[in-house]
């Protein structure tokens, strides 16, 4: 077992993979943390409020904050992008393929299709390929999941609204 000192803030979202791992704080910051000896690689600054969720995909990550955005950064910490939500503050930050989601408190799910080149001699570039949002629950979204098939969304009014891309119609059940 092995525990990380998150320094003096508290922990509100986390993620991992096989070496590394992921935190947001409600300080507005982002740690980058090394697995295998839960040594600090570095802090990460843009948000301007908590965050609340974050999701690695491959080489990059997705953060969401209270601010109302959603920034995209590559898993070394360098900041890509920046979504903005102007509207509601984002709850919760799903990210599968091209594909990045977040959830807010007024129940939507706002989606946006990017296209990123990392490989670009003037520097890494992502380009909004389409966004949209929709309203898929009456109270706050507190959870989602992606995947290339599905998009999976719990929410404060005791719903979990199941978006599947593959399905003539999207279902909602009541849990």
């Amino acid at each position: 077992m092995t525990y990380f000192q998150a320094c003096d803030d508290l922990v509100a979202a986390v993620d991992f993979e096989e070496n590394l791992l992921i935190t947001g704080f409600e300080d507005s910051n982002i740690g980058l943390w090394s697995l295998n000896d839960a040594r600090l690689l570095g802090r990460l600054h843009g948000h301007t409020s908590g965050i609340t969720g974050i999701k690695i995909n491959g080489i990059l990550f997705a953060s969401s904050s209270y601010d109302g955005t959603v920034r995209l950064w590559s898993i070394e910490g360098q900041p890509l992008a920046v979504f903005d939500e102007p509207n509601h503050l984002l709850r919760c930050i799903g990210f599968s393929g091209n594909t990045v989601i977040a959830g807010d408190f007024g129940g939507h799910l706002h989606q946006w299709k990017i296209d990123v080149n990392l490989a670009r001699q003037q520097g890494p570039m992502v380009r909004i390929k389409h966004y949209s949002h929709f309203e898929s629950h009456k109270s706050h979204i507190v959870c989602l999941q992606v995947s290339a098939r599905r998009i999976v969304s719990g929410s404060r009014d005791k719903t979990v609204f199941v978006q599947d891309f593959w399905a003539p119609v999207a279902s909602r059940r009541s849990i």
